[in-house]
């Protein structure tokens, strides 16, 4: 169809990579510990059904192949133990988003009717490389019980011209609290975390259709973590 034809597209798929990574620990004095870990690229190939309406309506039914990719990291920590109640902890990471995230590729092979011309998108993204920072401080309150306290930053790696709702990463501060305890021999860690940022602003999209164009973007993320351990 020509490229100004507005379409509905519901997607789905599944897919599984391979990855592999490595790391090593130093102990540095009896309060301080070392860490330096590798994680390599994933990267996925999903397969699924996909149902796409055009003006009409006309439905069309595909079989879709979407290729993503998630970034290779490098990261550093450091723990150290400040006094027996109190540790402190830091992490540096890498994330090669320039790599991984350049653009999603959408392949879909029509099945309903089968004479429609297959579909070979490719959804540019330019996503650019970040380096996270996180630290995290722990208080052992005795009786088995803990508190726990964390902050993140993580740069914006989208850029305005490819930001989009689909992918909400434009969030950079994140800020968490946590309380552990034991009940009846089980380790029970409770956890709350708030994830904001700027909003984004897009003058012109490079995502064809101005669906984009002279649009605002804002996130903000609430999470909430209950685990528990049982230890035999």
């Amino acid at each position: 169809p020509p490229p100004v034809v507005p379409l509905l597209l519901d997607l789905q798929g599944t897919g599984a990579a391979l990855i592999w990574s490595t790391g090593l620990q130093y102990k540095l004095n009896e309060g301080t510990t070392l860490g330096l870990t590798y994680q390599s690229e994933s990267s996925f190939k999903l397969d699924g059904p996909a149902n796409a309406t055009l003006p009409g309506p006309a439905l069309l039914r595909f079989d879709a192949d979407t290729r993503i990719k998630w970034p290779q990291s490098l990261g550093f920590g450091m723990k150290h133990q400040v006094n027996p109640k109190n540790t402190f902890s830091a992490d540096v990471i890498w994330f090669d988003w320039s790599s991984a995230f350049d653009s999603i590729g959408i392949s879909l092979n029509a099945t309903a009717p089968p004479s429609f011309p297959d579909i070979n998108e490719s959804v540019p993204l330019d996503w650019k490389d970040t380096v996270s920072v996180r630290l995290g401080y722990e208080i052992d309150l005795g009786s088995e019980k803990t508190v726990r306290f964390g902050y993140v930053y993580h740069r914006n790696p989208v850029p305005s011209s490819t930001a989009t709702p689909l992918i909400q990463a434009i969030a950079e501060h994140g800020f968490s609290t946590g309380y552990g305890f034991e009940y009846r021999g089980v380790e029970i860690d409770l956890a709350y975390a708030l994830t904001v940022g700027k909003d984004v602003h897009v003058g012109t999209s490079d995502i064809l259709g101005g669906d984009f164009n002279d649009s605002r973007h804002g996130a903000a993320f609430h999470a909430i973590s209950i685990g528990a351990i049982k230890k035999f």
